[in-house]
């Protein structure tokens, strides 16, 4: 009887053992839940994708210097004339002639003698008005003979509105021809002024704008002598 209740107790006490260590190994799989963690984890960043990356549709284009741009005048390169013309008045003599240039195989040679109170000079005149207000300059080489003499460089600008007649208002520089050759010449438009000692009639008085710009011109303010000039252009 003894031997029989050992074996019941024995067989019992195994199944025991048997289900308990199914209940903790089924507790130990179980995954803690998420609500046990007081800050949510970060989710992980998906891995980068494998092959040739993507091009950019808008890729950012390095910074880059915008190209110089000119607007010419003349640069004299066929040894032509055209557009220029002289004038002067009964006490002056001017001339002009193709040259052999420093830039540019050719210029324009202007030979010149005022009189005590004459005036002449070599100008171009546009037969419609021109647009040089997007330029912020006006440019030229210019062979000096150290002559001593005062150059003008003078903008014709912005005639009368309907007017058929010269009214176009007068802005120069002057400056003095005291070296000899070749030199580069710059001129911004805050160098000129307008002309105080002579505009034509009907002349307006409202600024350079270069809006409408009829022509320019080289004059010698006084004395005798020559000087050429080339690659004349808008900066």
């Amino acid at each position: 009887m003894k031997i029989k209740l050992l074996e019941m107790y024995t067989s019992k006490g195994a199944a025991l053992a048997t289900v308990i260590m199914l209940m903790f190994t089924t507790l130990v799989s179980v995954p803690a839940p998420s609500a046990f963690s007081l800050f949510p984890r970060p989710k992980a960043a998906p891995d980068a994708p494998q092959g040739k990356p993507k091009a950019n549709p808008n890729p950012t284009k390095a910074a880059s210097q915008p190209p110089s741009v000119i607007q010419v005048i003349d640069h004299f390169k066929a040894g032509t004339l055209s557009g220029w013309n002289v004038f002067s008045d009964s006490e002056s003599t001017t001339k002009i002639e193709p040259s052999s240039g420093k830039d540019s195989k050719y210029s324009l040679h202007f030979s010149y003698s005022i009189g005590a109170s004459g005036r002449g000079g070599v100008e171009k005149i546009y037969a419609s008005p021109q647009k040089w207000d997007s330029y912020k300059q006006l440019t030229f080489n210019f062979y000096g003979n150290k002559t001593g003499n005062s150059i003008r460089v003078e903008i014709l600008d912005n005639s009368a509105q309907g007017s058929t007649i010269d009214t176009a208002e007068r802005y120069e520089v002057v400056f003095i021809d005291d070296f000899q050759g070749w030199r580069t010449i710059t001129l911004p438009w805050s160098e000129f002024s307008r002309r105080n000692d002579w505009q034509p009639e009907g002349a307006q008085n409202n600024g350079l704008n270069l809006t409408n710009v009829w022509g320019l011109n080289f004059a010698p303010v006084e004395g005798e002598g020559w000087f050429k000039v080339e690659r004349i252009h808008l900066e």
